[in-house]
């Protein structure tokens, strides 16, 4: 009994504890605000794209603070909240709630894609106030739960919330997961979600870093797991190629009720292609006698596809394009986040590998400032050699075979559009 008291006061100490985050990266500012209960992790090259990340029963931020660091290193803007006390029970998670949805309806002004992470009890936290952004009308981009340990009225809500990308990942069964009592929140969610099992993990694991009472319990292998998982799923770079490498080691379990495979996990969740520029390759009317330079090649905000655009030898277009090989048999549209010189470009897709033949081709204009431009497949056109195909049909995702950038625009003169992502919206049948 004594040493159970002593326990839940350590517990406490640790959760009202003040602390300070430093950055460890030039690129992003840490901003302790105890007015708003959050530390703030900004970067100086932010994509658009903001997370919640949530702390664990009787924690605080600090324990957020590895992966946050990471996050804003690669620039997603992430806001760790200090939630209150949760000894109150059902009236102070209600509480954190309407905390939570506070600061998903501030950076709904503000950013284009709004993700929730959560442990433990956290996860149940964010998984309640998703459900409430999506009854106004605020869309969650992502819900990721890291060894949730929900309540009775998080499983009673499960079924109101709507269809989003949904990645669950469990520890092992222990008293401080409830025994997997997040395995009932799964039975009740009523669409395809991500469910990964981490092999011989812990509950603590997904601290990063690891508090005074966790360092005791946390493995290895299961603090690799979950800050990686959790990093790929933000940012949407090689989840599914890493989750089937790990998994064939061994160290990590796919639920048989989980929608994730080798060949249908992209469908539950966007699709971004890397930004290599070494995968693209340059087709200027160079091949119709012009004289006009077009080229990709990387920057500091990802990509640039610059150049000069000339109008003699009856030249006038400068084009990248690169080959694409994942499943795009479910996307609906292309999301591209950029930054032009008031110029007009198309995007542009192929169905076969050839250099010529036909394209399917999207405008869009651009304003000198960072942009996001989303383009549903039912706008793009077919052409070939700039003009309208008339019998070719509209794009079918599932043979996407290439992908790029023209400048047509008909003004002479050097040109520049920066990227920093492009990304295919996926919507499941």
């Amino acid at each position: 009994m004594v040493n159970g008291i002593r326990l839940l006061l350590a517990l406490l100490f640790l959760a009202l504890a003040s602390f300070e985050v430093k950055a460890v990266d030039s690129s992003f500012e840490v901003i302790n605000d105890k007015k708003l209960r959050t530390v703030r992790y900004i970067p100086e090259a932010a994509t658009g794209e903001a997370l919640i990340l949530v702390h664990g029963f009787s924690r605080n931020a600090k324990r957020m603070a590895g992966h946050a660091e990471s996050l804003a290193s690669q620039g997603v803007t992430v806001w760790t909240p200090n939630l209150y006390s949760l000894m109150g029970g059902a009236s102070s998670r209600a509480k954190n709630v309407e905390f939570l949805l506070g600061l998903v309806r501030q950076l709904s002004q503000s950013h284009e894609r709004i993700s929730l992470a959560g442990h433990s009890a956290g996860g149940a936290l964010v998984f309640s106030t998703t459900v409430r952004a999506q009854q106004e009308g605020i869309p969650v981009a992502q819900l990721i739960l890291l060894d949730a340990v929900p309540w009775s009225e998080t499983i009673e809500v499960a079924p109101l919330m709507q269809p989003l990308p949904l990645l669950s990942l469990t520890a092992e069964p222990s008293a401080m997961n409830a025994n997997l009592k997040v395995e009932k929140l799964h039975a009740a969610i009523g669409f395809p979600y991500i469910q990964l099992h981490l092999v011989d993990s812990s509950h603590v694991d997904p601290e990063d870093p690891p508090g005074a009472f966790s360092r005791s319990f946390t493995t290895g292998n299961g603090r690799e797991l979950f800050a990686e998982l959790l990093r790929r799923f933000v940012l949407q770079e090689g989840f599914e190629a890493y989750v089937t490498e790990q998994t064939k080691l061994g160290r990590i379990r796919q639920s048989k009720d989980t929608t994730f495979s080798p060949s249908t996990g992209s469908a539950h969740m966007n699709t971004r292609l890397d930004l290599n520029p070494d995968a693209w390759r340059a087709v200027n009317d160079g091949v119709m006698g012009g004289i006009s330079t077009g080229r990709m090649v990387s920057s500091e905000d990802g990509l640039r596809f610059e150049g000069e655009l000339s109008l003699e030898y009856n030249g006038g277009f400068a084009s990248v394009r690169r080959l694409v090989d994942q499943d795009l048999s479910q996307a609906t549209a292309v999301r591209l986040q950029l930054r032009g010189d008031g110029r007009t470009y198309q995007f542009r897709i192929r169905q076969d590998s050839r250099m010529d033949g036909v394209a399917w081709r999207a405008e869009f204009e651009t304003h000198g400032e960072w942009q996001t431009v989303e383009l549903s497949l039912d706008e793009f056109s077919p052409v070939f050699r700039g003009r309208l195909v008339g019998n070719a049909g509209p794009v079918v995702p599932a043979r996407i075979i290439q992908v790029g950038f023209m400048l047509a625009d008909k003004n002479a003169g050097a040109f520049e559009l920066d990227v920093k992502s492009i990304e295919f919206v996926m919507t499941p049948n």
